[in-house]
Order: structure tokens, then C-alpha cells, then sequence
């Protein structure tokens, strides 16, 4: 699942630059963030960004393993 994940992204940025959108992410399962994490992870020099609006305050935290992929300053 995950090298499929890879190789979609990269068939649409080989098209034009791609944003890759996460609305709350912190509520994603452990299995897509997995799949996410090891995609954006090999998307250095592929012209995909990746934007993620994460809800602060209770509740469940955002993957800590995907935060990382992605390189926040936040």
C-alpha cells in the first residue's frame, strides 16, 4: 500500500506540482499514517507539498511520525 501511495504521488507530480491536503490529521489511523509517512519521506526532489490543518487543544495528538516526514516548524 505504501509503494502504491509513492508511486500515484509521483505519477501526478511527473504531470505538475501536487499539494497534498490533511484536514486533522491527529485523527488519522495508524496504518494511513504510516502509508503517508513513508510516501512523503521519498518525495524529496518530486514537486509535492503537503498541507495539514491540524486542530489544536484536546483530544487525540497528530502522528508524531508523520510531523516528522513532513518537517513542521510547528
Amino acid at each position: 500500500m505504501s509503494a502504491a501511495a509513492l508511486g500515484v504521488l509521483r505519477w501526478f507530480a511527473g504531470i505538475g506540482p501536487v499539494i497534498l491536503a490533511l484536514d486533522d490529521p491527529q485523527w488519522m489511523d495508524a496504518s494511513s499514517a504510516r502509508v503517508l509517512e513513508f510516501a512523503v519521506r521519498r518525495l524529496e526532489d518530486a514537486p509535492v507539498g503537503v498541507l495539514a490543518a491540524v486542530r489544536i487543544g484536546e483530544g487525540p495528538r497528530e502522528p508524531i511520525e508523520l510531523r516528522g516526514a513532513i518537517g513542521t516548524n510547528a
